[in-house]
């Protein structure tokens, strides 16, 4: 299995980390130093994801079934827990995956940092972070072909939106 791989973009404000079919996007606002342990806590928290997630392939695999919860780490029962909400249309917990392993990190730097904004960007599921009295102006693009933001949306702390999905 591959090594997991971190590197801030060349922007220098967003962290790259890559693993597998796994490439998370993760950009923070606030204090500096708070903004500096937030990259190396994400980083830290990303290495064991995939090999966590492989371990219960056969079964993130599986259809799932209610009233059964089989899959034990944290990524992989979010990810069934998504799923068992559409079981009556034969889905498996890999309908989640994206989304679960965002939603994990955001959880693992926001138990332990002090941030105004935080997002993680896992291929277009995006978990979002906003502290009381911060918002994400969201550009929403009507052809991938001709990408100019024809719309925005913007999210504030109060409409208590942890997520965004998109085409990618």
């Amino acid at each position: 299995m591959r090594n997991p791989t971190a590197r801030m973009l060349p922007d220098g404000k967003r962290l790259h980390l890559h693993c597998g079919p796994i490439d998370l996007v993760v950009e923070a606002d606030g204090e500096a130093e708070e903004i500096d342990l937030a990259m190396r806590e994400a980083t830290r928290d990303f290495r064991p994801v995939l090999t966590g997630l492989v371990a219960e392939l056969t079964m993130l695999r599986t259809p799932v079934t209610p009233g059964r919860k089989s899959l034990h780490g944290p990524i992989a029962s979010a990810m069934e827990d998504a799923a068992l909400a559409f079981a009556d249309h034969d889905v498996t917990p890999m309908i989640a995956v994206a989304g679960a392993v965002a939603q994990y990190i955001t959880k693992g730097i926001v138990a332990r940092r002090n941030l105004d904004r935080l997002y993680v960007n896992n291929g277009g599921d995006i978990s979002l972070y906003l502290n009381q009295g911060h918002n994400f102006d969201i550009g929403i693009v009507n052809r991938i072909d001709a990408p100019e933001i024809s719309m925005k949306a913007r999210v504030s702390a109060e409409d208590d939106v942890g997520g965004i999905a998109t085409s990618g």
